[in-house]
């Protein structure tokens, strides 16, 4: 039999959580924003005084690092084309997107190769 007294404790132990690590990834995120304006401004100020070698404080030291390239694309039909015509798949990461074959199954487009998994979720409202 069922104890509804540990499945209503259970259900809001698993509230609790949800909501801190929602409290937490909120935090995260902020902490990184601050932490991102912190970078821009010592990279700028480096590259603006090349005569600083370093930034020395009490827990670090910062210095600028040589630029590296990375990658980003400019014009995606010429990218595809030639990803087409070289056969060359591993530019691409592989997955879906998810949203877009959704949109094009509920158009009743069927689409090779994609099939549907069963995920099973909760609903969590307040009593």
């Amino acid at each position: 039999m069922v104890d509804a007294i540990q499945l209503a404790l259970k259900a809001d132990g698993f509230k609790e959580l949800q909501s801190k690590r929602l409290s937490l990834a909120k935090e995260v995120k902020e902490l990184k924003e601050k932490e991102d304006l912190f970078k821009d401004e010592l990279i700028n100020t480096l590259k603006a005084n090349p005569e600083l070698k370093g930034i020395v404080g009490n827990l670090c030291k910062i210095t600028l690092k040589d630029p590296t390239e990375r990658p980003i694309v400019k014009d995606w039909d010429a990218f595809y084309q030639y990803i087409y015509n070289n056969k060359a798949w591993d530019l691409l990461q592989r997955r879906v997107g998810e949203r877009a074959v959704i949109d094009r199954w509920l158009e009743g487009e069927v689409i090779p190769g994609i099939e549907s998994i069963e995920v099973q979720n909760l609903s969590i409202t307040k009593p």
